[in-house]
């Protein structure tokens, strides 16, 4: 780079690279944790994490890296050990990659669900590729129709990483990128396409044209709104009816608390008519429609999964299209279970999963009088509002 800076430490528009992709990469909300490789002498790092909004800053944790790439992964992911399972998702990332889009990563993780072990953004290979003898001439022109252009994230499962890099580092296999490990092992690595503005600061003119893309990328400013426009309301309703049978260990999750229950409800997903509901509440503020065109129920990749995941993806959605939570009300109608003392542990749940403040999320519980399916004890039903604010 012909610089005495690091390159992750050039400044464009103000910041440093590093802080560029950190905020990218920190505001994706499906992403817990950050994990940064440093070397032991960096002397920089340290101002960058100041300059961080404080809920990205909270999220990055420091280890220190090794001499090789493979080096620094390995001892970031041995970083995890405590706190990923084995199927859990870890991407990795360039520092020097700043213009990464929420939608490629949420688009990669969507792809690579059923996957044994994961995948990768890329780009098919466009130019004509030429093989040289290395006196700066052709040998000859090689096909470029099955080829691709790594990037990054990367992502594969906790354990299967692992594996991958102390195997690669037992067998003194120098791999220049995580899917190069995982193919060492024999394992699929799903290619899927991402945007091509997701460039990697390399050589000198790089600097210019990444400059470009993050400017271009700023929102352009906008005029004025009125106070009506900087505000929508969203209303979601939904039910789920009880099974007939009574079960031993039954249970009901309502915000991702799980309540035992003499009956489970009946649903393709965790059943959880809270977050069914808020998911309407919110999407309808958008005018995107309901949780059903986004996550149908004819579709096997949400079978049984936690309507939490659901939720942090339509949040997403909210803030990508420039919006945040206001606020959201919501009332359980229900003659059983009991849920007033489960109240402050759904609240919690949801205000975490939304990024949120505490006080900004309210449950109610009520029963219908013994009136209705809800009397009955046949089901359970939730009614969600929310408002949106329109953000800075």
């Amino acid at each position: 780079m012909q610089q005495i800076l690091p390159k992750q430490y050039l400044q464009v528009l103000g910041k440093t690279l590093l802080q560029h992709t950190l905020e990218s990469i920190g505001n994706i909300p499906v992403l817990e944790r950050i994990v940064l490789a440093v070397a032991a002498s960096d002397q920089y790092v340290h101002s960058v994490l100041a300059a961080l909004p404080l809920n990205i800053r909270m999220k990055v944790e420091l280890v220190t890296g090794g001499a090789e790439r493979a080096q620094s992964v390995r001892n970031a992911v041995e970083a995890l050990a405590e706190r990923a399972g084995s199927q859990d998702w870890v991407l990795v990332h360039d520092a020097v990659r700043p213009c990464v889009r929420a939608n490629d990563v949420l688009r990669l993780l969507d792809e690579v669900r059923s996957e044994p072990a994961g995948g990768l953004l890329a780009q098919p290979v466009r130019d004509t590729l030429k093989r040289g003898d290395g006196s700066g001439h052709v040998i000859n022109t090689v096909d470029r129709s099955a080829l691709w252009q790594a990037a990054t994230p990367q992502v594969f499962r906790y354990s299967v990483l692992l594996q991958a890099l102390q195997h690669c580092a037992a067998q003194g296999v120098l791999v220049t990128d995580e899917a190069s490990a995982i193919e060492a092992l024999g394992l699929p690595v799903k290619l899927v396409q991402g945007s091509s503005d997701n460039i990697k600061l390399t050589w000198p003119e790089d600097l210019a044209l990444l400059e470009a893309l993050l400017q271009a990328s700023q929102a352009p400013e906008q005029p004025e709104l009125s106070k009506m426009q900087q505000v929508r309301i969203g209303q979601g309703y939904d039910v789920h009816l009880f099974a007939e049978e009574p079960e031993a260990e039954a249970q009901v999750t309502l915000a991702g608390v799980a309540i035992p229950h003499s009956h489970r409800l009946l649903a393709h997903s965790d059943g959880d008519v809270l977050v069914h509901a808020l998911c309407d509440a919110l999407l309808g503020a958008l005018a995107l429609g309901d949780i059903g065109k986004h996550f149908p129920d004819t579709d096997p990749r949400y079978r049984g999964i936690s309507s939490l995941l659901l939720l942090t993806e339509v949040c997403t959605k909210v803030t990508a299209a420039g919006w945040n939570l206001g606020n959201a009300d919501m009332t359980v109608v229900a003659q059983a279970p009991r849920l007033a003392a489960h109240i402050d542990a759904m609240r919690q749940s949801l205000a975490r999963c939304c990024g949120t403040a505490l006080d900004s999320i309210s449950i109610k519980a009520t029963t219908t009088e013994g009136l209705g399916f809800a009397g009955r004890r046949e089901g359970i039903a939730c009614y969600a509002s929310v408002l949106l604010v329109r953000s800075a």
